[in-house]
């Protein structure tokens, strides 16, 4: 199990912020970000309805080669890739805390994989006991037409 408990202060300084201006460089910074994952991950997207949760997942799909983007499982709760690591990208809005910990993101949660979660408020104590190697936070608020900032922090085991 990681925690984020104990972490050095080096590493709670270490917190990108950006503001973009479109959908498609909100979606770049998935891609870029997606460049970075080896398996082992969990991403918490935070964010109100339509602050970019949605498109900077998009983004993390493409940026591991998804055949093809099928947009967010609001209803079927979760979606998978077969990318490399594998992905999975769910949504936990529709449910509370305890329907999220009954899904079994546990069994999708693996050094082999990426879980990708929205909504993670839902739950997310027990989400980040999930993380096996890498907890990623991604904040997103929209602030004006096009324009998002963003604030990625991430966590890694063992600092």
């Amino acid at each position: 199990m990681f925690s984020t408990e104990g972490l050095s202060e080096q590493m709670n300084r270490a917190l990108t912020e950006l503001v973009t201006v479109s959908a498609e460089e909100t979606a770049s910074w998935g891609a870029r970000l997606a460049a970075t994952l080896g398996g082992g991950e969990i991403l918490l997207l935070h964010g109100a309805l339509g602050a970019g949760k949605t498109v900077f997942a998009g983004g993390l799909a493409a940026g591991l080669d998804a055949a093809a983007w099928r947009g967010s499982p609001s209803y079927s709760l979760i979606h998978e890739y077969e990318t490399t690591p594998r992905l999975y990208h769910a949504d936990l809005y529709r449910l509370t805390g305890a329907e999220a910990e009954g899904l079994g993101l546990e069994e999708y949660a693996t050094r082999e994989s990426v879980l990708v979660c929205e909504w993670p408020e839902r739950a997310e104590e027990y989400l980040r006991g999930l993380a096996t190697s890498r907890l990623v936070d991604v904040w997103l608020q929209h602030t004006s037409a096009n324009e998002r900032s963003l604030r990625i922090r991430e966590y890694r085991e063992g600092v």
